[in-house]
C-alpha cells in the first residue's frame, strides 16, 4: 500500500471539523501493480457494523488503512485496473459470486458477511430490487437502477454517523446504514428524526458525487484524506473541488418537521416487514399496495391531502413538487410533463418527509374497511390524469400485480370505472376499425412496420405528441390495415404480419396504447385517420409484396465478405476505441438487423440476426429500444463515425430489395392488381 500522511484522530478534532483543509489534494500517482496483491489479504480489516452498507464499509476501512477507497476497489476486484478509482453503484444492489468471494478473502470476511453489506438479502421482500439485474448469470450482467431504490445517493441520520463511544467508531464514525438506500425508510427510529437527503454545505444529494455524473458506489474515491462522515460531493465543474462538510453534526442541518408518534409507528411497521422473521409475501403485498396508492395520491395532489395530516408533511410535499417543477426544461414545461423517471407518479419523492407524507396517505387508505377503501379510492381517482399519461410509467403493471387480493381487485375495478378501456380479450378478438370488405389493396401490401411516409399521412409531419407511443401505433396501424383487407381478428392479423404472440399480451410492448382505440390525442379520430391512410395505400401504383419479402429471407444474415466490403467502402473501422468499444461481431449482427428491416419493411427486433438460432448466446443482448449500437445505426442525426456506414447499409438494403432472386438471400417481391391466390391469414383448424 502507498504511504500516506497520518491523520490526527483526536476527539476534539472530530468535533470541531467542518470543511476539510485537504479537499483539493491531488490524486496520488498510480503504482505498478504487484501480482501478489491480487490474492493477498489486507494487513488489517474491520468487522462490519450492524446494517452497514458496502459503501460505508469501504469508507471506514480505507480510513483505517490510510488509503483511498479506490485503492481498495482495485484490491477487492471491484475496479478493473489500478489507478481507476471509479466503481458502479450497482455493487450496492448485489455482488456476483466471483467478486463476492474475492472481496471476502481480501477483507478477511465470510461470504455471508459480504452479502449482508448489499441489498440482495432483501430481494424477496422488496420487489423494486428484482428489476435491477437484467440477463443475470450471463457473461455480462446488465443492471438498471429501479425506482424506490437510492443507488449511489443515500439518506442519512447525522446522529447515527457520529457513532457510539467505542474506540473504533470514535475514530472512523458510525455506520452508513444499508436501509437508508430505501425510500420507504424515511426516519431513524433510534433518534426519532426524519432522515436527511441533502448536504447542508453544497445542497446536493448526499453521496451524489459529480452533478449529472454516473452513479458511483463511493464518490471521490481517489481521495484518501476525507473522514467517512465528510461530504464527498464535487463542487462545480472541477472534480477535485470537494465539499468536505461533516455530515455527522445535526446542528449543520436546517429545521425539519417533527416526527409524530403516528408517523414513527408507520416507520416501525415498515421496518418490521424488512426483518428476516417477517413473511416475504406480507412484505411484498404491503409494499406494492403502498406504492400503488402513493402513486395515485401523488397524481391527485393536492386533492389527496387530508386535514389531519401530521404537521409539516403537507408543506414538505408541496415544497418538493415546486422544486421538481423548477427542474423541468422549457420543452417539458411546454408540453406539461417530463418523461424522466424522477418525474413519474410512481417515483418516490426525494425528501424523506415528503415520502412520509405519501406513505402516510397510502397507509391510511389501506387500513380502511373494503367499503370505505372503495369510496376513498374512487375519490382519489376522480382527480388523476388519464391512465395513458406518460408520468404513470409502469405503475399499473408493476404495483397492482403484486398487491393483496383485496387491493388489486378494488383498484382494478375503480380504475376501469374511472378510466374505462376495452378489455384485452375483446381487443385481441376484435374486428378492424375500418369497414371490412374488398379493398383495392391486399394484405401482403402491408409492411410489418409502416414507413415514415405512411405515418405522415396518418398523423401529419409533426409527430412529437406521439413520441411515447409511436412504435406501438405503427404496429397497431399495420394490424388494422391487414384486418381491413381480410376478415380477420387482431390476433390473426398480427400472426400474418409476423408479430410475436407475446407482444399482444405484454404491456411492456405497448401494442395497444390508447385504451379506447377510436380516439387519438388532440381530438383526432383514429378511424378517420386510418381511412385516410388506407386510401393512400390503395392509390400506390406499384404495391410491394411485403409478405414475400418477410418469408424468403427468414434465415438471412449479412455475409462476412459483404460486411468487410461495406466497411471498406464506408471507411469504417470498428476497433475497440472509446469508452464503449463495440465488438465487430456484435456490430455485424446489428448491421444485419438494420439491413433486413429496411429491405423487408419490418422491425429490426424481428430480424433473424436478433433471434435464435442465429443470435449467439453469451454476448451482450442487443435487443433493447435504447441499445447504443442499434440507436447509432438508425438515428436521424448520426455521429461522424457512423454517418458513412449508415449510408452504405441503406444502399446495400436498397440493392437487395431490387435484386433478382438469389435463393435464400432473395428479398424481392412485387404484385400486380390482378386477383390471384392469397396467402392465408387465419390459422388452420386441426
Amino acid at each position: 500500500m502507498p504511504n500516506r500522511r497520518r491523520r490526527s484522530h483526536g476527539r476534539a478534532g472530530h468535533a470541531a471539523a467542518t470543511r476539510s483543509s485537504t479537499t483539493t489534494a491531488p490524486r496520488p500517482p498510480p503504482r505498478r501493480a504487484d501480482p501478489a496483491d491480487a490474492v493477498r489479504p489486507l494487513p488489517r480489516s474491520l468487522v462490519p457494523l450492524p446494517q452497514e452498507s458496502i459503501a460505508g464499509f469501504f469508507l471506514r476501512l480505507s480510513h483505517r488503512l490510510d488509503v483511498a477507497p479506490g485503492d481498495l476497489f482495485f484490491r477487492t476486484g471491484l475496479s478493473p485496473r489500478e489507478g481507476y478509482p471509479v466503481t458502479s453503484a450497482r455493487h450496492l444492489l448485489s455482488l456476483e459470486p466471483g467478486p463476492l468471494s474475492r472481496f471476502a478473502l481480501i477483507a478477511k470476511l465470510s461470504d455471508d458477511q459480504v452479502e449482508r453489506l448489499t441489498l440482495r438479502p432483501l430481494l424477496k421482500r422488496y420487489l423494486p430490487l428484482a428489476g435491477a439485474p437484467v440477463r443475470a448469470g450471463q457473461e455480462r450482467t446488465r443492471w438498471v437502477f429501479p425506482q424506490w431504490v437510492l443507488a449511489g445517493p443515500t439518506n442519512c441520520c447525522p446522529s447515527c454517523l457520529t457513532g457510539d463511544s467505542s474506540e473504533i467508531q470514535r475514530r472512523h464514525g458510525g455506520a452508513w446504514r444499508l436501509l437508508w438506500h430505501l425510500p420507504i425508510v424515511f426516519a431513524c427510529p433510534r433518534h426519532q428524526v426524519f432522515l436527511r437527503e441533502t448536504c447542508p454545505g453544497c445542497q446536493q444529494p448526499i453521496h451524489g458525487g459529480f452533478p449529472d455524473g454516473p452513479r458511483q458506489l463511493v464518490p471521490a474515491a481517489a481521495n484518501s484524506e476525507l473522514h467517512p462522515a465528510q461530504c464527498r460531493n464535487n463542487l462545480g465543474r472541477h472534480r477535485r473541488e470537494l465539499c468536505g462538510l461533516r455530515l455527522d453534526h445535526p446542528g449543520h442541518y436546517p429545521a425539519q418537521p417533527v416526527l409524530t408518534a403516528e408517523t414513527a409507528g408507520l416507520q416501525d411497521r415498515l421496518l418490521a416487514l424488512l426483518d428476516p422473521a417477517a413473511a416475504p409475501s406480507d412484505a411484498v403485498s404491503t409494499f406494492s399496495g403502498l406504492r400503488a396508492v402513493a402513486a395515485v395520491a401523488l397524481a391527485a395532489w393536492p386533492n389527496s391531502a387530508e386535514p389531519d395530516m401530521p404537521p409539516g408533511l403537507e408543506s414538505a410535499l408541496d415544497d418538493f413538487l415546486v422544486t421538481r417543477e423548477q427542474l423541468m426544461t422549457p420543452e417539458e414545461r411546454a408540453r406539461g410533463y417530463s418523461n424522466r423517471a424522477a418525474f413519474s407518479f410512481a417515483a418516490a419523492p426525494a425528501p424523506p418527509p415528503a415520502t412520509a407524507a405519501l406513505l402516510h396517505l397510502a397507509d391510511r387508505c389501506l387500513q380502511l374497511e373494503p367499503d370505505a377503501f372503495r369510496a376513498r379510492l374512487a375519490d382519489l381517482l376522480a382527480h388523476i390524469p388519464d391512465r395513458r399519461h406518460p408520468r404513470w410509467g409502469k405503475t399499473w403493471r408493476n404495483q397492482l400485480a403484486t398487491c393483496s387480493t383485496m387491493v388489486r381487485t378494488e383498484a382494478t375495478r375503480a380504475l376501469n370505472r374511472r378510466l374505462p378501456q376495452t378489455s384485452l380479450p375483446d381487443l385481441l378478438n376484435s374486428r378492424s376499425l375500418l369497414p371490412l370488405g374488398r379493398r383495392d389493396y391486399r394484405a401482403e401490401n402491408i409492411p410489418q412496420e409502416i414507413p415514415a411516409a405512411w405515418l405522415d399521412v396518418l398523423l401529419g409531419r409533426d409527430r412529437s405528441a406521439y413520441a411515447q407511443t409511436l412504435r406501438a401505433l405503427r404496429r397497431l396501424t399495420a394490424i388494422q390495415l391487414v384486418q381491413a383487407a381480410e376478415t380477420s381478428t387482431t390476433r390473426e392479423a398480427a400472426r400474418y404480419l409476423g408479430i410475436p404472440s407475446a407482444w399482444l399480451i405484454d404491456p411492456a410492448q405497448r401494442l395497444l396504447p390508447f385504451g379506447r382505440l377510436p380516439q387519438l390525442r388532440d381530438g383526432q379520430d383514429l378511424t378517420q385517420a386510418l381511412e385516410r391512410l388506407a386510401e393512400h395505400v390503395e392509390d400506390d401504383p406499384h404495391p410491394i409484396d411485403y409478405h414475400e419479402r418477410r418469408r424468403r429471407p427468414a434465415t438471412w444474415h449479412l455475409r462476412a465478405a459483404d460486411w468487410e466490403t461495406i466497411k471498406e467502402e464506408s471507411g469504417f473501422a470498428p476497433g475497440r476505441r472509446g469508452k464503449y468499444p463495440v465488438p465487430d461481431e456484435l456490430l455485424r449482427d446489428c448491421a444485419s438487423a438494420v439491413v433486413w428491416a429496411r429491405a423487408t419493411g419490418s422491425e429490426w427486433r424481428l430480424a433473424p440476426a436478433m433471434r435464435p438460432p442465429l443470435s449467439p448466446l453469451g454476448r451482450p443482448d442487443p435487443i433493447g429500444p435504447e441499445h447504443r449500437v442499434i440507436k447509432a445505426l438508425t438515428t436521424h442525426a448520426p455521429t461522424q463515425r457512423y454517418r458513412q456506414l449508415i449510408k452504405a447499409l441503406a444502399a446495400y438494403a436498397s440493392s437487395l430489395a431490387q435484386a433478382p432472386e438469389e435463393g435464400p438471400r432473395a428479398l424481392t417481391g412485387s404484385v400486380s392488381r390482378s386477383p390471384g391466390p392469397r396467402p392465408p391469414i387465419k390459422a388452420e383448424k386441426h
